[in-house]
């Protein structure tokens, strides 16, 4: 039985005897001896698969969910579905096959990407600021990573405490660290994502680029989302990107090299506005804020997690 742990390692589990592969004496010498022994979660029964031949992985092929309702039409629709029919989908055949855990609530669209590594792979996130990969067939956990690096994510109460709902706000519940669905360029294993921490009473929000493989950060992510446009809005000749006042709530979209999202307002609190970000998606380069109401506000994109 093979076991993925949950720092993406594997452990091989004898049916009979319940024991694990282990290397002897813990050695990592050339031509160490391997013997069944039991289970300890040590490093010495931790294994990495590696493809012979294929020293990197490959982009996955087949068919992908790799953003919001499956395409950037957002039509939630795949048109050459040829397994699931009236005649299988029905309660004996078609149902629940595992849960998956999270740390936190899940506001985002779950994603999911064919032979990752070898691994057909759901991908989601918590509004805890924690992104997770699971093995699609079995519901293992392949990976998971926590981005709040020593702070802690945006919160309801962070909301109602700056006066969004007269101070009653209650359109999420608890933490709001990641609300938006992420999306993932296939081509380069890289998921995208936007997290809003509270760090020394700021609020920045980033741009993450993770690999699909390990989670890891890459291409020199994150990166902090701003900008600025020309305009009298906020009383003066320029409007800012206020990253207090925004609700990246919109899902993100990659469209011609390029990672878009919306944002809006929490519960229509403040000068707040309706913002689209771009950044290149192999720099993390900002390329684009677009700002829907310079010379006014109260204007915000929405979109339900759509984008």
């Amino acid at each position: 039985n093979i076991v993925t742990n949950s720092n993406g390692t594997r452990s091989f589990v004898n049916l009979n005897s319940g024991k694990d592969l282990d290397i002897t004496g813990a050695g990592t010498a050339d031509g160490t001896n391997v013997e069944i022994w039991t289970g300890n979660g040590g490093a010495a029964q931790q294994w990495t698969l590696v493809a012979v031949g294929s020293p990197t992985p490959t982009p996955a092929t087949g068919f992908n969910v790799w953003t919001a309702r499956g395409n950037n039409a957002r039509s939630a629709s795949y048109t050459s579905e040829s397994l699931l029919k009236t005649s299988n989908v029905n309660t004996s055949t078609f149902g629940l096959k595992f849960m998956l855990a999270a740390d936190d609530q899940v506001y985002t669209s779950p994603l999911f990407v064919s032979g990752v590594n070898g691994i057909n792979t759901v991908y989601f996130a918590s509004t805890n600021n924690t992104v997770y990969a699971y093995n699609a067939d079995t519901g293992a956990l392949v990976w998971s990573k926590n981005f709040n690096n020593g702070f802690r994510p945006f919160n309801r109460s962070d909301a109602a405490g700056f006066g969004a709902c007269g101070g009653g706000y209650a359109d999420a519940l608890g933490n709001m660290g990641i609300m938006g669905t992420p999306v993932i360029d296939t081509a380069s294993n890289t998921l995208y994502v936007v997290m809003k921490t509270v760090e020394n009473a700021t609020y920045p929000q980033r741009l993450h680029a993770l690999d699909l493989v390990t989670g890891n950060e890459k291409l020199g992510g994150p990166k902090l989302v701003g900008g600025s446009v020309a305009g009298t809005g906020d009383g003066g000749t320029t409007v800012n990107f206020n990253s207090k006042l925004a609700n990246q709530r919109t899902g993100l979209a990659l469209v011609n090299g390029v990672v878009y999202f919306g944002e809006s307002s929490y519960c229509d609190y403040g000068q707040y506005h309706g913002w689209i970000m771009g950044f290149n998606a192999t720099s993390l380069a900002q390329v684009g804020a677009w700002n829907a109401s310079p010379n006014n506000s109260a204007v915000g994109i929405w979109q339900g997690g759509q984008a």
